[in-house]
């Protein structure tokens, strides 16, 4: 567990001591909380790379119907 803890706190910029209390416990991070917490590069709206991709009407039509309540 000491090298996971010291990898992640390396690559995000955090201490290990705050690595390890963090992680003591669950933590759930909405994707905007884990870009600013370093555990993410980014998150990817499916919705923007369907429709850059003229995507979004083939898949809705489809049998595969994604629904996400903020469109």
């Amino acid at each position: 567990m000491i090298k996971q803890v010291n990898l992640l706190a390396k690559h995000i910029g955090k201490l290990p001591e705050e690595i390890e209390a963090d992680t003591s416990r669950p933590k759930y991070f909405s994707p905007n909380e884990a870009v600013e917490y370093g555990i993410i590069d980014k998150t990817v709206e499916l919705f923007l790379i369907l429709k850059r991709h003229n995507l979004f009407d083939l898949l809705w039509n489809s049998q595969l119907v994604i629904i996400r309540s903020n469109w």
